[in-house]
């Protein structure tokens, strides 16, 4: 059976700090989250997720006024929740069986 991909990077990292030689390292860039207006907010909940707002603020560890805020403008998402929001707008089927699951 193969080695755990995290363990075996690990297992090199604690190989190469005994043995003084020099790690590899890897510059990732990662784009910020989008920005998403009240409009497309609703649409992510309603048409994709197909959630109550409250159900949908219980996934993202809001509360459920925090959401009605942003759906009518009062309020802007963190980055985190903009994150949050970019997963339930690109792959709302994981959304959906987490809500369902009762995450």
């Amino acid at each position: 059976m193969s080695k755990n991909p995290l363990v075996a990077a690990v297992e090199e990292g604690v190989e190469a700090l005994r043995s003084g030689r020099r790690l590899r390292s890897h510059a990732v860039s990662i784009q910020p989250p989008p920005k998403y207006s009240a409009v497309r907010i609703a649409i992510i909940r309603k048409e994709k997720v197909g959630v109550s707002q409250v159900r949908f603020a219980r996934f993202l560890g809001v509360s459920p006024s925090t959401v009605r805020a942003w759906e009518q403008r009062q309020r802007v998402p963190s980055l985190m929740a903009r994150r949050l929001l970019q997963v339930a707008d690109e792959r709302p089927e994981a959304l959906r069986e987490l809500v369902e699951a009762g995450a």
